[in-house]
C-alpha cells in the first residue's frame, strides 16, 4: 500500500508515524467476521443460494487471509463460500467512469 499512502504521508507529515502504522500493521486492527453475518451467509450457502461479495478491501491486501501477519487466517474461511467477488479499487478516472463502473457493478448483482 506504499504507493497509495505517499501523497497522505507528503500531505500530513506530522502523521506519518500513524499512516505508517496502518500501512505496515493493519491486520492488527481486524476484528474478525461477525457471527450473526456468518451464519446468514452460511443459510444462504447451505440453500444453494448464488452468493456474490461486493468489496472495497484493498487489493494490495486481498485476499486478507493469504496476508504474512494476519493472526488467524482460518477467520476467512468463509470467502471460499461466494461464487464470485467484485473489488472495487480508487481510481483516477473522476465520477462518470465511477458511476458507470457502479451501475454495472448493480446491474450484475440484479441478475
Amino acid at each position: 500500500m506504499s504507493a497509495c499512502l505517499a501523497p497522505l504521508k507528503d500531505e500530513h507529515p506530522e502523521m506519518r508515524h500513524l499512516i505508517e502504522v496502518h500501512e505496515l500493521e493493519w491486520h492488527r486492527f481486524l476484528g474478525g467476521p461477525m457471527p450473526e453475518s456468518i451464519e446468514i451467509l452460511d443459510a444462504l450457502h447451505g440453500k444453494g443460494v448464488p452468493l456474490y461479495g461486493l468489496t472495497n478491501w484493498p487489493h494490495q491486501v486481498w485476499p486478507p487471509h493469504r496476508i504474512e501477519g494476519v493472526e488467524n487466517p482460518d477467520a476467512c474461511g468463509f470467502l471460499g463460500k461466494f461464487r464470485d467477488l467484485i473489488i472495487l479499487v480508487e481510481d483516477n478516472f473522476g465520477n462518470g467512469v465511477r458511476r458507470a463502473v457502479k451501475q454495472s457493478v448493480f446491474a450484475l448483482l440484479s441478475l
